[in-house]
This record gives structure tokens, C-alpha cells and sequence, in this order.
């Protein structure tokens, strides 16, 4: 429960492009990022987590108030998302429920590459140009970020020579395996789709919708009580804020680390008997680590491999004030 807990706060955090001058592998990633928010399309993509496959629609319109999205499950049990640039409504029709959350930041249905400073990219990553393939019968370019070591994934991209549109994306270990991967089977770009498009197959009436009904209070830390005694090579902290949950007194502390494209949060939480067990897992791309130290439930995810959030975990001193 609590990697799942924690899982959503992960996921919202997301970070701006900035635009570069330069070679053509910067000119790519410039393409991708802006292709995200900018052009419409409607397709059928396949998402790949270890042996699990999922086949999903997705309807993907540019409006004056900003990005609107579709997605539904086209194989297993029927799943449903409406996005809008503030909500999310989750349709599970055979409970007859739904869930409508706020929707934090710039998420999408499909993988769209946003990274920070290019230079960070440079000191921890080799980035190139590979080869030329077709996708979803459209012709691509393939842009690789391979890792210097093993503390974090690397990516092979294909974007749409056309458009810029990332049409594949696989997330690589230090092996060379492809630990998840996104590609479009079918797609159909287009600036006439139909607003009628985005509407849901089950209607909302015909749901019982939850929702929170209180968002978490949020405030910014300027000093953490803890710091990272060992943070692995490149990874800097970018940001640091204390959340009070619904119905919960205690506030959770969240620091985000990366090092320019993977991201690791560290959640830090009183617990009331310290008898959480020690655990390190993974669900395809994203690593977890929890542990409890002094009073103090510790739990780290990030998509990066497992070694890393458990050097980070065990790294993670309380200060001693004066």
C-alpha cells in the first residue's frame, strides 16, 4: 500500500524543457518535449512492464485551455481516463465507480520526454543519433541516452521525423534490457478531432464518484532535518516540501533528487511503532525502498534501478541541532 501510496505523488513531478541551441540530438529532444503539447492525434499505442501488456487508445486534443486526454484500456478488465488541464475521472464501470482527482502537472497517457539542464544530461549520460525506423507506418529517428554507470536507466527513443512525436520509448538497464516500453501500433495525426472524441463510453451519471475531498496542505522546506550522506554521483536535490495529507496530523516530508532526467522522491514520515519491515522492490520501471529509522518511516521510488533508492535510503542521516 504504501508503494502505491507514494507512487502517485511520485508520478506528479514533472519538470519544464528549456530550449537549446546545438547538435541534432538536442534539436530532437527540443522536438519531442514542444510535439507533447502542441499537436493533436488519436491512436492506439502498447504498453510493455516486464511480461504484462497493455493495449490502450488514446485521444490527445490541443485546447485554448491546454492539453485534454482520453485514454481507454482496450484489453483486460474496462478502464477508463478522462484528463482535462485540472481534473482526472477514473471510470471503472464493473464496480459502478469512479474516481475524480485534481490533475497534478503535465502527465499524459502516452510518454512524452521532458528534461532539465542539458548539460546535467552530458555529465551522467552519452546522448546520440542512432537509426532510422518505421512506426505505426510513419518514419522515425531514434535518439539514444545511454548511462556512464549503473545508478540510473537509459532510454532509446524514436521520434516522427515529421512531427516530433516520441512513437516508441524503452527505458534500458545496465544490461541492455528493456525494462518497460511505449510504442504506437496505430496512430492518426490530425487537427480535426472531434471534441466528441474525448467523451467517456460509460457516462458519469451512471457512477458512484469518490473524490478527495480536502487536498494535501503543501509548503516549501528551505532546510531539510535530514541529509544524504552518500548521494550517488550526479544526482542533485531540486526540490523540498512538507505535505499534510487528509485526515492525517503528521506531515510528510518530500525531497525530489535527479540528475537531469531520472527522478528519485524521498518520503520521510513519524511512524508510531517503527515496525514497518525493510523492503526493496520494483514494478518494471519504478524502484522502491523502505525502511524505518529512529522513529522515522522512510520510503524512497524513483524510476531508477533498485541499488539506487537503497544507497539513497541508507544514506539518509537526521541532523543534530545545536
Amino acid at each position: 500500500m504504501l508503494f502505491l501510496r507514494y507512487s502517485f505523488l511520485f508520478i506528479a513531478i514533472t519538470w519544464q524543457a528549456i530550449a537549446w541551441a546545438g547538435n541534432d540530438v538536442n534539436s530532437w529532444l527540443m522536438r519531442i518535449s514542444d510535439a507533447a503539447s502542441s499537436i493533436d492525434y488519436d491512436g492506439v499505442y502498447i504498453h510493455i512492464n516486464g511480461s504484462h501488456v497493455d493495449s490502450l487508445r488514446i485521444v490527445h486534443k490541443i485546447k485554448p485551455d491546454g492539453v485534454h486526454e482520453r485514454l481507454y484500456a482496450l484489453n483486460g478488465v474496462p478502464r477508463e481516463v478522462i484528463r482535462d488541464p485540472n481534473k482526472v475521472w477514473c471510470f471503472i464501470p464493473d464496480k459502478s465507480m469512479g474516481v475524480l482527482g485534481v490533475r497534478p502537472g503535465k502527465d499524459s497517457g502516452f510518454p512524452g520526454f521532458m528534461v532539465s539542464k542539458i548539460e546535467q544530461l552530458e555529465d551522467n549520460y552519452d546522448l546520440s543519433v542512432g537509426s532510422q525506423d518505421r512506426i505505426a507506418d510513419r518514419n522515425t529517428t531514434q535518439i539514444r541516452i545511454i548511462p556512464r554507470d549503473d545508478m540510473r536507466y537509459g532510454y532509446d527513443l524514436w521520434a516522427d521525423n515529421e512531427t516530433g512525436l516520441l512513437l516508441k520509448s524503452q527505458l534500458i538497464d545496465h544490461a541492455g534490457y528493456a525494462v518497460e516500453q511505449y510504442l504506437f501500433a496505430l496512430l492518426n495525426i490530425s487537427k480535426s478531432i472531434p471534441d466528441a472524441s474525448l467523451d467517456p463510453m460509460t457516462p458519469k451519471s451512471e457512477l458512484v464518484w469518490h473524490s478527495d475531498k480536502k487536498p494535501p496542505r503543501i509548503t516549501a522546506v528551505k532546510e531539510s532535518d535530514w541529509e544524504i550522506s552518500s548521494l550517488p554521483a550526479g544526482y542533485k536535490i531540486i526540490k523540498m516540501v512538507r505535505r499534510w495529507m487528509p485526515m492525517e496530523e503528521n506531515a510528510v516530508e518530500h525531497i525530489v533528487l535527479s540528475d537531469g532526467l531520472g527522478a528519485v522522491s524521498i518520503f520521510i514520515e513519524a511512524s508510531d511503532d517503527g515496525t514497518m519491515p525493510v523492503s526493496l522492490n520494483s514494478m518494471g520501471a519504478v524502484s522502491a525502498y523502505s525502511t524505518n529509522r529512529d522513529g522515522w518511516q522512510i520510503t524512497i521510488i524513483g524510476e531508477v534501478p533498485p541499488d539506487t533508492v537503497k544507497k539513497i535510503g541508507d544514506s539518509l542521516v537526521y541532523r543534530t541541532r545545536p
